[in-house]
């Protein structure tokens, strides 16, 4: 690829300094001190303890703007609560809607242009151990622009 009248840009994936930033955003007391010692991960352990957060493998897709290039990314955030009814995984899934709305991380090389909500529904309900478990699915998607020439 070429930006308009320049040298050949080297396109590269954002992934790498994404997800951390966004665990950073979320790894915050207003955020964390509402979960279990679990916490956020991305790898949830079989016998993790509840309320916890899981960051799902993004997906990315590029967004070629002006000769510049750039991604579309899609990132959910899971939220599970084994709390009576609804209260305390909507509480938590808004505590992330604000830390994540809009927000601009630091990304290498890479200019965040938007990072929004695009959907939050309920997961399926599961019954573990005889106790209901609640699923909260909050998808952001970010779109960015490489900054540098390669």
């Amino acid at each position: 690829m070429r930006w308009p009248g320049g040298p050949r840009v080297a396109e590269r994936s954002a992934l790498v300094d994404l997800v951390p930033a966004v665990y950073s955003a979320l790894n915050v007391s207003t955020l964390t001190d509402e979960l279990s010692a679990t916490g956020i991960r991305n790898d949830v352990p079989q016998d993790a303890a509840f309320p916890y957060v899981r960051l799902e493998a993004p997906s990315e897709i590029p967004w070629e703007t002006f000769g510049r290039p750039g991604k579309r990314i899609l990132i959910a955030v899971h939220v599970f609560s084994q709390y009576a009814g609804d209260a305390e995984a909507l509480t938590i899934a808004s505590r992330i809607l604000s830390l994540l709305q809009h927000a601009r991380p630091t990304v290498t090389d890479h200019a965040v242009a938007a990072f929004e909500l695009e959907d939050h529904t309920t997961g399926a309900e599961e019954l573990l151990a005889g106790v209901t478990t609640s699923h909260r699915v909050l998808t952001f998607r970010v779109r960015l622009q490489q900054t540098d020439g390669g």
